[in-house]
């Protein structure tokens, strides 16, 4: 019982861990920086990825 609780919360651990690196910034503009970040849209909270094509044209530069 102990190991089957342990290894489920080492699961949740990694799950955690994995999503955290996923958004660790580098130099460059990344489309997963925009991952977390919602907008109004008809009275609703919507991720901007799903309200307009994305595009990076320059290493900084993001266009929506």
């Amino acid at each position: 019982m102990e190991l089957s609780l342990f290894k489920e919360k080492m699961e949740n651990t990694l799950s955690f861990f994995e999503k955290e690196l996923s958004s660790v910034r580098t130099s460059r503009a990344s489309v997963t920086m925009l991952d977390n970040i919602r907008v109004d849209s008809y009275g609703a909270k919507t991720p901007i990825n799903q309200l307009g094509n994305i595009s990076i044209p320059d290493s900084n530069l993001i266009t929506i």
